[in-house]
């Protein structure tokens, strides 16, 4: 049970290792992290620029469907209810 225990602490000391060494070694001055990261983005098709632009367009859309259910919210909203709530956040706001 120990020698089980002892060579997974190895093992584990050995990819932290690894994983510190790929982030601090550098070929024509690029991490080996990068280089892997490179090299996995060649082979699935995805450069930096489409995750960028993927990630932007789901944000937006998001963004979006937010502003929509905010101005149904808003329009829900009787007039009465509206004023008073606008008179708490006054009050709120002279007491800081």
């Amino acid at each position: 049970m120990i020698k089980i225990l002892g060579s997974i602490f190895k093992y584990s000391i050995l990819v932290v290792v690894i994983l510190v060494l790929s982030h601090v070694i550098q070929v024509k001055g690029v991490t080996i992290s990068q280089h892997v990261l490179n090299g996995m983005n060649a082979i699935t098709g995805f450069s930096p620029s489409q995750q960028v632009n993927r990630i932007t367009e789901h944000y937006s859309q998001s963004m979006k469907s937010q502003f929509e259910r905010i101005q149904k919210a808003d329009a829900e909203i009787s007039h009465d209810d509206q004023k008073a709530l606008n008179q708490v956040i006054e009050q709120s706001q002279r007491h800081k």
